[in-house]
């Protein structure tokens, strides 16, 4: 069997990466069907990885199309598909599987099963309780001299007892010369699953006579039996044995099938005492000790435990509210506190279901006028997505007083309804209910989400009007308001009005960093450093994830050191924030560290690995995480495969970029959204393909071309040189953005690039579309931003005259295609006039010897600069890093990470 560590061993360029012939192209594809439909040339052992990968996903049906085009099958192409279709089903495929592979010929030999095999398809015999099956494997067993290996003797005891043939089993264990562990377990749990607990009982003795100790497994299945017969003397035993070997502080699952046992037998009490004294606790257990207590009809207590779940994890399921709603119609008695709680565990875990059924109990006991349960009922409906229903509520109450108005507002927010909540407001102002601090944080949020700062600013007034003008968390939302719309300043003096520990950081650190106003996020993290507060976990991730920039690489790290310290680096969407710090910040390396010593790697961690690759230049890597991430039955997401459809980009691998596009909606059920349409014409653009890539535009697009598909296309033509499709792609551009700045500047250095100077902007004609160019580059805790035009120190107009001698002396010769168009003497040759060379040279006078220069750069790279740059990098002595508007250029020993397209 292949495993997943194969994916790390293929290269780039491997066929790997290529389209299988079995996945058949939408239609919608139409103008390239013939790159859809390229041959290629595969090996088995391709073959069977991704036989592997689409039976581990359970993407069966995929798996099926690819073995049926295998053109040589082995033992191991059968092995793959049947354990495939008996772990995810249909398990009767197995069972014609089977019987195709043993009437299969390959050449005068035929496939003879395994051990292994034997013991998948005996197990799928039991799982579809097909006795007579199983009893042809027997024969075909004995017939293969396979009765002595334990799998096969195993899965022999277990297809009996699921079948319900217990003698059966007990003849296979008995002619067990030395039963094992699992062959004893296994003899247990077929006389348990066969109601013959007391045998099953009387055998776990006969393990422990023959110096047999048991595991967890085989604990459970005897506590479970002893449970079925309410032998509670026995169960006593076991308990005390269970804690003799250690198990009991140690196994979760045992201590929960123990407080199930005792509240089977009736013992609620000595069932809460071990819930008591459990250290660690997960939702089945608190379902089983509420389940008992209903069970022993103890409804106030489980109601009490209910009360004690909401307030410990917040959280329930099905099976908590089905227990919950038993213990209630137990009572037979009703509060609103009680209902209003059920309700909101209904809002929690959207289980529309369960908060119908409540709503029928509120009309029964006739509760629909209390405000607390109007109000639970409408927050109930909303965060279940049913906007419909908690208006319906609404509109029912005769006087709705201020919580029934603050539900539906916040209801309206959650769902998007962000006119509709203001036009609610107006009307609850009309009606003269005065609202309160929930009320205006759902408003204010709706502003934030509408982008409308007139409004906001209206709102803040009545709010001051109103008295809450100081209330934490209406002056936190009001701080997000202002600094997510760009008013850093008018935030910054409502953080006077709470204490420092309350205010919102985070919020204000990712809005500055949105502007590019740095220096203002070192000076907000160095003063949240110097308060009394703390910062909690969604601030924390904010922090961190604004520090992804190469100026900030001190402050992430800062920042990681403060959380550390604070012990709020312990889960995975912590360590996703330090992936995408280091990764945004140039520290690719120890992104990659990050991810890797995550004990638990989710969709998202994968996702931010494999971006990470792709922006730092390392594309077939990127596909390999991708391969092994799909291995792992970790589900890509929207942003994993624009990250894959880059990387292909980046190869140049339109077939595989091909492939991706499609498995999208075809095996994730993912709509491609506009920038998945401009990542495939960047992928057509850069492979040279601008005619298809027209054609795409033109015929495959679900919808009307938007600004950032021309964009993609114009550059690609940049890249390439392709004057004729830059043109047209410029002409779409302007149509719809014709104050678009980037057009015009991408298309003149087009025409420098080619040759055509006296086609390019005239120098007049340019100024209008350029943009104020900034970099920044950090030195000791301090940011020093550089602009157009700077008057320049000594030091530093010292240093770039003798980079700009050195470079003369080891031969380098500037490309005059990358010069602007009749541009001022002074200002051909070597480009050091533009702000990141000005910024590195800062960066060579003040920074220690070796030590690598970051820059971060508001605008693109010029050309000219790029290429200064490379030369630099070749006798410096040390590497520069420089993130410009597009992506991240890391210049070492000559060479860019962008491969020079970006």
């Amino acid at each position: 069997m292949l495993s997943c560590a194969y994916a790390s061993s293929i290269p780039p360029t491997s066929p790997l990466f290529h389209k299988p012939p079995c996945i058949a192209p939408y239609n919608s594809i139409t103008t390239l069907k013939p790159i859809l439909h390229a041959p290629t040339k595969r090996t088995l052992s391709h073959f069977h990885f991704l036989l592997q990968l689409y039976s581990r996903a359970g993407r069966m049906r995929e798996a099926r199309h690819l073995f049926d085009k295998m053109p040589e099958r082995t033992l191991v192409s059968w092995t793959i598909l049947m354990s495939g279709y008996a772990r995810h089903g249909p398990a009767s495929e197995t069972m014609r599987l089977f019987q195709d592979m043993v009437c299969q010929h390959s050449g005068a030999r035929s496939f003879r099963p395994d051990p292994f095999i034997f013991s998948v398809v005996l197990r799928v015999c039991a799982s579809l309780t097909d006795i007579n099956s199983g009893r042809e494997l027997h024969c075909q067993i004995i017939k293969s001299s396979f009765m002595i290996d334990s799998f096969v003797q195993n899965a022999l005891m277990s297809m009996y007892a699921s079948c319900g043939f217990i003698e059966k089993s007990v003849s296979v264990f008995d002619r067990i010369l030395q039963p094992d562990l699992v062959s004893w377990s296994a003899m247990i749990s077929g006389y348990v699953q066969n109601g013959q607990e007391e045998e099953g009982m009387s055998l776990f003795c006969e393990m422990g006579q023959a110096g047999i100790l048991p595991d967890e497994s085989a604990f459970s299945i005897v506590v479970g039996a002893a449970a079925n017969l309410e032998y509670l003397g026995f169960g006593l035993q076991l308990h005390g044995f269970i804690v003799k070997m250690g198990y009991y502080t140690s196994s979760l699952f045992l201590q929960n099938s123990l407080m199930d046992f005792y509240a089977t037998c009736g013992d609620v009490d000595s069932s809460r005492r071990v819930f008591d004294r459990m250290l660690e606790k997960d939702l089945i257990s608190w379902n089983i000790i509420v389940a008992g207590y209903v069970q022993n009809l103890c409804n106030y207590e489980a109601l009490m435990i209910f009360q004690a779940l909401m307030v410990d994890i917040f959280e329930c399921d099905e099976f908590t509210l089905a227990s919950i709603l038993q213990a209630v119609t137990g009572l037979g008695e009703f509060d609103e506190f009680m209902i209003a709680g059920l309700l909101k565990s209904c809002a929690l875990q959207s289980d529309f279901e369960t908060g119908k059924m409540l709503h029928t109990h509120v009309v029964k006991y006739e509760l629909k006028s209390d405000p607390y349960i109007t109000s639970s009922l409408i927050d109930m409906y909303a965060k279940c997505g049913i906007t419909e229903a908690a208006r319906w509520v609404f509109w029912g109450i005769r006087d709705p007083g201020t919580v029934p108005w603050s539900a539906i507002i916040a209801g309206h927010c959650r769902n998007g309804w962000f006119e509709e909540a203001l036009w609610l407001f107006r009307t609850m102002q009309f009606d003269c209910i005065e609202a309160n601090e929930f009320t205006y944080t759902s408003i204010i949020l709706a502003c934030i989400a509408l982008g409308d700062l007139k409004r906001g600013k209206e709102l803040h007034c009545h709010i001051l009007r109103a008295g809450y003008g100081v209330a934490i968390s209406v002056v936190n939302t009001l701080i997000k308001l202002y600094s997510s719309l760009g008013c850093i300043q008018q935030a910054l003096k409502l953080c006077s009005l709470i204490p420092e520990s309350e205010i919102s950081w985070g919020a204000l650190i990712q809005a500055c960093a949105s502007i590019e106003d740095y220096k203002m996020v070192l000076k907000l993290f160095h003063r949240i450093q110097q308060s009394s507060g703390q910062l909690d976990h969604n601030s924390a991730y904010i922090v961190l994830d604004s520090c992804a920039n190469p100026v900030l690489l001190n402050a992430g790290v800062q920042a990681q050191a403060y959380l550390m310290k604070r012990g709020l680096v312990t889960d995975p969407n912590m360590s996703n924030s330090l992936i995408k710090m280091y990764s945004g910040s140039g520290k690719f390396a120890y992104a990659n560290d990050a991810f890797n010593w995550m004990l638990d790697k989710n969709s998202a961690s994968w996702t931010l690995v494999i971006s990470a690759n792709v922006d730092h230049g390392h594309p077939s890597e990127a596909l390999n995480l991708f391969m092994q991430m799909c291995c792992k039955n970790k589900f890509p997401d929207s942003n994993t495969f624009s990250s894959v459809l880059k990387a292909c980009a980046q190869l140049g691998l339109v077939n595989d970029a091909f492939w991706f596009f499609i498995s999208m909606n075809k095996d994730y059920g993912i709509e491609p959204s506009a920038e998945h349409y401009s990542h495939m014409v960047d992928v057509l653009g850069r492979a040279g393909r601008f005619e298809d890539a027209k054609a795409f535009i033109k015929e495959d697009l679900p919808f009307k071309p938007d600004s950032h598909i021309w964009r993609t296309l114009l550059s690609s033509c940049r890249i390439q040189g392709n004057m004729r499709v830059a043109k047209y792609a410029a002409e779409k551009l302007l149509e719809l953005e014709p104050s678009d700045c980037a057009a015009n500047l991408l298309l003149e250095q087009i025409l420098l690039t080619v040759g055509k100077w006296d086609d390019a902007l005239k120098p007049k004609n340019r100024a209008k579309f350029m943009r104020p160019s900034y970099s920044w580059i950090e030195i000791r805790n301090h940011i020093h931003e550089f602009a157009s035009n700077q008057i320049l120190t000594e030091e530093v107009s010292a240093t770039l005259e003798e980079m700009a001698r050195k470079m003369r002396e080891l031969g380098y010769v500037s490309d005059k295609n990358h010069w602007l168009h009749d541009a001022e003497e002074e200002h051909r040759g070597i480009g050091f006039q533009h702000t990141e060379i000005i910024a590195i040279a800062f960066g060579l006078v003040w920074l220690p010897q070796g030590t690598p220069i970051r820059i971060s750069k508001s605008v693109r790279m010029c050309g000219d600069c790029h290429s200064v740059c490379k030369f630099m990098s070749t006798f410096i002595g040390r590497d520069m890093f420089v993130k410009d508007s597009c992506r991240f250029h890391h210049f070492r020993d000559g060479r860019c990470s962008c491969r020079d397209a970006w």
